[in-house]
């Protein structure tokens, strides 16, 4: 074995062998390739943020110009009248639902009572009417039917009265409606 290497080669190959190693020059050249193309994408989103960055404020100083030319109390009326407009969607997404909780309130309700200012809580499932009857004999025949209707959780009347002008029974209603037969109703839409 040659310890004297002059040929500088460190792993003891021919000289010929050595300059077919290309490998180090081609990861050292791939690298490089590598990096000038992330550079370059780097290069161009920088670019293209700031494109759109100076857009947005020319879109935000256009809105500025908008609402400094309508007046504040047309801003506040469209505001009010946007409001409006959801509540009026909510309502006739939920109108199938409602029409068919009162349905069923009608089915229940005895012939000869008669029942207004309707008014139902969701979120307790509370439904409050007043009503006129002839007589309270009328009236307890209609806390019967409500109570026998299913659904119902708990009937409660109060404030009974006689109209003095009238001689009718005057009342106010409050119903409890089972949770599930309002997702049952809501279901059905």
């Amino acid at each position: 074995m040659n310890i004297n290497n002059t040929n500088n080669n460190p792993f003891g190959l021919p000289s010929s062998a050595m300059k077919n190693v290309t490998w180090p020059k081609g990861l050292l050249i791939g690298t490089g390739v590598l990096f000038a193309i992330m550079l370059i994408i780097l290069l161009a989103l920088n670019l293209y943020t700031e494109s759109q960055s100076k857009q947005i404020v020319v879109l935000n100083d256009k809105i500025k110009e908008i609402q400094t030319g309508f007046p504040s109390d047309k801003q506040a009326e469209v505001i009010n009248f946007e409001s409006r407009l959801q509540n009026l969607n909510d309502l006739l997404n939920n109108h199938r639902y409602l029409t068919q909780l009162f349905g069923n309130l009608e089915t229940n309700t005895h012939p000869k009572v008669y029942l207004n200012n309707f008014n139902y809580d969701e979120a307790s499932g509370l439904i409050k009417a007043s009503g006129t009857a002839p007589n309270y004999t009328t009236v307890a025949e209609a806390v019967s039917g409500f109570v026998q209707a299913p659904g119902v959780e708990n009937v409660v009347f109060d404030n009974l009265q006689i109209d003095n002008v009238t001689g009718k029974t005057t009342f106010s209603l409050q119903i409890k409606v089972n949770s599930s037969i309002l997702k049952q109703l809501s279901n059905q839409t």
